[in-house]
């Protein structure tokens, strides 16, 4: 309720505005949007202890036990927290949960897990626990600043070879690549180079020529270099553009003494690859672009292979396959043509719906409009025996 009601006062904000410039005009629909504004406060206001409280009365769940207050947070930014394995958005839960619960911290890239705390106290050093028995519990992961197993002290981190959101200083939405500090240092990136050509790795080396463009990421934080061809104003702009297609972003030290590579696979406009957590190995396509800020996870996130990454040594020829839903749609990429098939169950096991897809250019668009309102298991399976999984809700 504290996120939503800020979220809720900037839209008031905006309303406001715009309510004041039709009372100028002599405009008034009898609409007022502070009471609107304080009804949907009032409405979340509570609302996770009354819907814990239906769970448990829904006999179908069978969850007897009784629902524990929790709240759990990081210390550290970029930090991620799972519970039973599900990433909690902002690694912020202030809530109820039903036993019973595992626990899980992953550090930042830069840093390592130190322990869970408990009023102040250190309860346990494992980073995966169960959670601590009582009617309220409130913990907090700590982690410590280590560079020493950073693999890169800045790396690649989100790419957006398709973007049709942000705009740059031009005022145009082209290509961007956000870079991140592994470190706990502030690191200047001028004369580092950056390239889309695993042959050609110093295709570009970063510089800000004459202008005052910042080139300095601060700690644990990030920059945001556009791919367009343009001359540096007041952000800095490379010497190409990105493909969107299967591609990669290599950025490398200035001294040659390291090397980041970051591959990605063809986007829509409103999705970008990035790293999660910030900095770390795995990628993923993401739905909720985020630019010079820390990544978000979803349900709908789609794994991308890395070359050179657990014994990888290129890009993995074995197709790469995701399936998110959308607007009464399955949204099926993969990195490869073919047939697929479709198979949806409720959350009670049974199949309501199968049905087959061809994938042009990489995708498929399955329609599910027809299926009733309810929560349902998609899974997709190509001719190579390729799975992927998403969960839905049918309004």
């Amino acid at each position: 309720p504290t996120r939503a009601g800020k979220i809720g006062d900037e839209l008031l904000a905006n309303v406001q505005a715009m309510c004041q410039l039709m009372k100028q005009q002599g405009i008034n629909d009898g609409h007022d949007p502070n009471r609107a504004a304080q009804t949907i406060k009032d409405k979340l206001d509570g609302r996770s202890k009354k819907m814990a409280g239906h769970l448990k009365n829904f006999s179908y769940a069978k969850l007897t036990t009784t629902a524990q207050a929790v709240k759990l947070k990081t210390d550290t930014e970029g930090a991620t927290l799972f519970i039973n394995g599900i990433a909690v958005p902002y690694a912020d839960f202030n809530g109820h949960l039903f036993a019973p619960v595992t626990l899980k911290a992953e550090a930042p890239a830069g840093y390592r897990f130190t322990g869970w705390k408990k009023s102040g106290e250190i309860v346990s050093t494992d980073k995966e626990m169960s959670l601590p028995a009582g009617n309220s519990v409130a913990l907090t992961a700590t982690f410590t600043a280590d560079d020493s197993h950073s693999m890169a002290p800045v790396r690649i981190n989100e790419v957006s070879a398709s973007n049709g959101i942000y705009v740059n200083e031009y005022f145009k939405r082209n290509d961007w690549v956000e870079l991140y500090n592994t470190t706990s240092a502030a690191i200047d990136v001028e004369g580092m180079y950056i390239s889309d050509d695993v042959d050609e790795p110093q295709k570009y080396q970063i510089t800000k020529d004459d202008t005052q463009t910042n080139t300095v990421i601060p700690a644990h934080g990030f920059l945001v270099i556009w791919c367009d061809k343009l001359t540096p104003l007041s952000q800095l702009h490379t010497s190409f553009k990105l493909s969107n297609k299967d591609g990669d972003v290599l950025l490398t030290a200035a001294d040659k003494s390291w090397s980041d590579r970051f591959t990605y696979t063809t986007m829509k406009s409103d999705e970008t690859a990035g790293r999660y957590p910030d900095g770390g190995n795995q990628v993923f396509t993401m739905n909720i672009p985020t630019i010079e800020r820390s990544n978000i996870t979803s349900s709908y996130v789609i794994p991308v292979k890395q070359a050179g990454v657990d014994g990888i040594s290129d890009i993995a020829a074995e197709t790469t396959f995701g399936v998110r839903y959308a607007s009464d749609r399955l949204l099926v990429s993969a990195s490869a043509d073919g047939n697929v098939r479709v198979s949806i169950a409720n959350l009670s096991g049974r199949q309501v719906a199968t049905m087959g897809a061809v994938l042009t250019s990489g995708h498929s668009e399955i329609p599910v409009g027809n299926l009733s309102a309810g929560a349902y298991i998609a899974v997709v399976t190509d001719t190579h025996g390729h799975r992927a999984v998403c969960k839905f809700i049918k309004d």
